[in-house]
């Protein structure tokens, strides 16, 4: 009989190929799950990064401001996001269904 097991971030399950069962393991945190090479930094990215490396840390705001209105690539100053509008990502519940207005009016 198998008995319970938690899982927590530092553990795997393996096959136990004898038992023909899984067992968690332990796994080490900094050991890499996969090869795969670290992805390439936004420019915002590495703006932000430049300037906590000059100025020391960012406030929460000033880290807002700039993912979103950076002047060439802030989520809201690129084109290629659609953020208003029919093909925005963006929507509110009466634009879907009357039902929200129903059931909190």
């Amino acid at each position: 009989m198998l008995g319970k097991a938690f899982l927590t971030r530092s553990s795997i399950w393996l096959p136990v190929s004898s038992l023909r069962s899984w067992r968690v393991r332990p796994r080490s945190l900094d050991s890499p799950r996969w090869n795969h090479a670290a992805p390439k930094k936004t420019v915002v990215e590495q703006y932000l990064l430049d300037r906590v490396k000059l100025a020391g840390p960012l406030s929460f705001a000033t880290y807002m401001q700039q993912c979103l209105s950076h002047p060439t690539h802030g989520y809201y100053m690129n084109p290629a996001n659609s953020v208003f509008g029919a093909r925005g990502d963006f929507i509110t519940s009466p634009e879907i269904s009357q039902m929200f207005g129903e059931y909190t009016g």
